[in-house]
């Protein structure tokens, strides 16, 4: 059953005219063929003695198809967006095709004193639509690496030492459990705007229709997840370093230190990929922002085929990268 949004997005555009192209099926009487003659309607009203007013005759079957049915260019199209949050006039909003972001804000009324625009979500459905085939790319390799696994376990039960075929099963049943939580997970269709936190403001971009915009009050902690003790939201405090952070959830045995990385509030990742040093030895210069999430992956066993196709991803960043997946479902599949 469709939501309230989704039934008045879908119903806005069904009197969208196309008036462009119009077109004409007619029975020529000399071969009986069918003909269809396309021309533009508004262009006719405007100007009867326009080339487009074109004299129609007995028989004649006028069509006229709406944005549904034959889209316009992306500028002549109609939009529906659902504005919520810290906004003064919060809800759904039709836009035309020149109309942007900035522009829809005004509409809602501009933001409210609590507004915290470095954490806007603007949410897609083409996106999410994108992330989804990413994502069960990425389950069919997964899929693929356990059944190799699995297959070389079996073939190396009678040679391989008691210690390591204990790894390799223990590394299965977590591989085969990642594969559930990740089916179950569900993309977000989340556009990360890459805000500046200190010199914050929406772009002026383009909006598609059914686009979703959340503008968020300002949080006053930083979560940290995944292979500490103290999995919660702590309270922000500016200066506060990631290692305070992490002292204060307790790493534990299982974290693999060299691989933490940041999930910004924007949506955007501080990649241990992108900046190795930085992460192994210069924790304490990131700033960290309200709504950040400090995100510490477990370690992979290195004698499983599991951890191999794990380097060939570089690391959990890229998975994340890869999955489009917010940062609560960092949790899922940690």
């Amino acid at each position: 059953m469709k939501n309230d949004f989704e039934r008045i997005k879908d119903n806005a555009l069904l009197d969208q005219i196309n008036f462009e192209n119009v077109t004409i099926e007619r029975i020529e009487a000399s071969t009986l063929k069918s003909q269809l003659i396309s021309f533009n309607l508004e262009r006719a009203i405007a100007n009867p003695q326009s080339i487009d007013n074109i004299q129609l005759f007995p028989g004649d079957t006028i069509t006229i198809f709406n944005q549904k049915d034959v889209l316009v260019p992306l500028d002549r199209q109609m939009r529906v967006v659902r504005v919520q949050g810290e906004v003064n006039s919060p809800g759904i909003y039709q836009t035309n095709g020149n109309e942007t972001l900035r522009d829809v804000i005004k509409k809602a009324g501009g933001f409210t004193s609590n507004a915290y625009l470095y954490g806007t979500e603007l949410t897609r459905q083409s996106i999410k639509q994108t992330q989804k085939k990413n994502l069960d790319t990425v389950i069919k390799r997964l899929e693929d690496q356990a059944s190799l696994e699995l297959k070389q376990s079996s073939t190396n039960l009678q040679t391989d030492q008691a210690a390591l075929q204990a790894l390799r099963t223990q590394n299965q049943v977590r591989l085969r459990e990642r594969i559930v939580l990740l089916r179950n997970a569900i993309p977000t269709g989340r556009l990360a705007l890459e805000l500046d936190p200190k010199r914050t403001q929406l772009p002026d971009m383009a909006l598609e229709n059914g686009d979703e915009v959340l503008i968020p009050s300002t949080p006053s902690s930083v979560a940290v997840l995944g292979a500490v003790y103290n999995e919660s939201a702590l309270l922000y405090r500016p200066g506060r370093s990631v290692a305070e952070y992490l002292k204060s959830a307790g790493i534990n045995q299982n974290a693999d230190r060299e691989a933490i990385f940041v999930v910004r509030a924007d949506g955007t990742l501080q990649s241990p990929d992108l900046e190795k040093v930085f992460f192994k030895t210069k924790l304490d210069k990131i700033d960290l922002n309200p709504g950040d999430t400090i995100v510490v992956p477990e370690k992979i066993i290195s004698e499983s085929g599991y951890s191999a196709f794990m380097r060939g991803l570089k690391d959990w960043t890229q998975v994340l990268f890869q999955l489009g997946l917010s940062a609560a479902a960092i949790k899922v599949i940690k």
